[in-house]
């Protein structure tokens, strides 16, 4: 789950701080592209939609974390281009990355979400299998 609101905002750990978006791109390219999530089907939830649209249309901080940021104070332009810079840490298959952007708080779109991932997991089931080599299906216990 990645927190579409985050850009502006610090996360402190040992005493440091540093940026929480800059954090969940790293964390999320070492995750999804690491051995053992390289073929796997993943479910990426972008929430707080409706943080981001606030935030965006009172001050463009976007561009001071992202210099490329172009899109000003458009919040559509800044979901896309944050969407986009997570696409580009993917690296191999990203066919196996099914995405939602949500506003997760609101009762109607916890309901929505939970929908689309019922809706898509059997699909990232059999697509995560036939990735699979046939010869680790039989070492599978």
């Amino acid at each position: 789950m990645v927190s579409l609101s985050d850009y502006d905002e610090t996360i402190y750990e040992e005493g440091e701080g540093s940026n929480r978006m800059l954090e969940s791109l790293d964390t999320f390219e070492k995750t999804i592209n690491g051995e053992w999530f390289s073929k796997t089907p993943i479910l990426l939830v972008y929430n707080k939609r409706d943080l981001l649209t606030k935030k965006i249309e009172k001050e463009d901080k976007l561009k001071d974390v992202f210099p490329k940021y172009k899109g000003g104070q458009d919040s559509n332009a800044a979901v896309e281009f944050i969407t986009s810079t997570f696409d580009e840490k993917i690296q191999g298959n990203k066919d196996r990355i099914e995405k939602v952007i949500t506003n997760i708080i609101l009762p109607d779109q916890v309901e929505e979400c939970l929908n689309f991932v019922q809706s898509k997991a059997p699909n990232l089931t059999l697509r995560k299998i036939s990735d699979l080599d046939p010869s680790e299906l039989n070492n599978k216990k």
